[in-house]
């Protein structure tokens, strides 16, 4: 039982640290819109938060932001894995 308890202790921190985490991008995305790497950032949180639909458009921004095709390549990896968790 307690260590249930300590799970949850353990997944309620985690959780409040990506709310945390995903803020702070979010404030960094105000002032540079056009990073791909804070865009895909925002959509790993969304998606560790389990926000898929949020993840998906924030990774389709990254991948229309990528510097390079192996870039691009690696986002569109991530957004086909979340199409898999939303169906």
């Amino acid at each position: 039982m307690q260590h249930e308890v300590r799970n949850r202790e353990r997944f309620g921190r985690a959780v409040d640290h990506c709310v945390d985490a995903r803020a702070v991008v979010a404030r960094m995305l105000m002032v540079a819109p056009r990073e791909a790497w804070l865009w895909r950032e925002a959509g790993s949180l969304d998606a560790e938060r389990g926000n898929l639909r949020a993840a998906t458009a924030a990774l389709v921004a990254a991948a229309k932001l990528a510097p390079d095709a192996p870039t691009r390549h690696r986002i569109e990896a991530e957004m086909r894995r979340i199409a898999t968790r939303l169906n």
